[in-house]
């Protein structure tokens, strides 16, 4: 039986691609996915909010609310730099 398809563009051997979750954030469980036939993945989004208030420190500071996110966008561009010298697969972004 043959699975592959084409999605957004890309030719993949089958279309089980991991959803953005906290699978994707770890290079160990990202290769363990791949080794068990992931074709790409999908990694969560950076929202404008996550560099605005990386941006924007102290303007920031005058509003009583902080959005605590789980990471920032230098954070997210190294995890896709380690991703992508880690895996073969290739990454998507929601």
């Amino acid at each position: 039986m043959k699975l592959g398809t084409n999605y957004l563009g890309f030719d993949l051997p089958n279309p089980l691609v991991p959803g953005a979750s906290s699978m994707c954030d770890h290079v160990d469980i990202a290769r363990k996915l791949e080794d068990c036939g992931a074709p790409m993945l999908t990694l969560r989004s950076v929202f404008q909010e996550q560099v605005t208030q990386e941006t924007y420190t102290e303007l920031l500071a005058y509003i009583d609310e902080k959005v605590d996110f789980r990471m920032g966008p230098d954070e997210y561009l190294a995890q896709i730099a380690e991703l992508k010298s880690a895996c073969g697969f290739r990454l998507w972004r929601l």
